[in-house]
């Protein structure tokens, strides 16, 4: 296993209460086999290279490596002027093998569920909108329509850009070409 960004186990809970999310996830996702981490409130993902033993172990298994695995690794990289190259990493059906010179050091996964980082990611584009408005326009419009709720309406072109933000009575009743912003203001 080759893993592109081998930090990621800094992502991990230290919630005792989470096992899961103290845990490095390798999965596939889509067409790939990817390293997720999560604390619940960041998520990341980085893809990694398997053979195709590690493939279908990945496939069979719940594959949770325990960040302190990931993060002893590290400060021996740190302090004994080991390379992280000098490691050489194997996914096992009940374990996890890094092997350092001659030595084969042997982790066992982690048995808890981890949560469906799936459901976390966008499934029809990437594409995310950054609003920035001025909370005093806000304010005016809420005067406007007497109500504390602004409803910003977003027509959606063809290829999922939006196009020609539309101020919105609260009453207005939406399509499903539009991405609709709603922001409360405080008198």
């Amino acid at each position: 296993m080759k893993i592109s960004y081998f930090d990621i186990y800094k992502i991990c809970s230290d919630d005792d209460f989470r096992p899961a999310m103290q845990c490095v996830k390798i999965a596939k996702f889509k067409e790939n086999y990817v390293a997720v981490a999560t604390d619940s409130f960041k998520l990341k993902i980085v893809s990694v290279e398997l053979s195709d033993n590690e493939k279908e172990i990945v496939e069979k298994f719940n594959i949770l490596i325990p960040s302190e695995i990931f993060k002893r690794i590290k400060k021996n990289t740190n302090t004994r002027k080991i390379n992280l190259n000098d490691y050489e990493f194997k996914l096992g059906e009940t374990s996890f093998i890094y092997k350092l010179f001659d030595y084969d050091l042997y982790a066992e996964y982690c048995k808890e569920e981890f949560p469906p980082f799936q459901s976390a990611i966008p499934k029809l584009n990437g594409n995310h909108i950054t609003l920035a408005l001025n909370p005093s326009f806000l304010k005016e419009i809420s005067k406007e329509f007497d109500d504390p709720l602004v409803i910003l309406k977003f027509e959606v072109d063809e290829k999922g850009i939006c196009r020609k933000p539309i101020l919105v009575n609260p009453q207005y009743d939406n399509t499903s070409r539009n991405i609709i912003m709603c922001a409360r203001v405080n008198q």
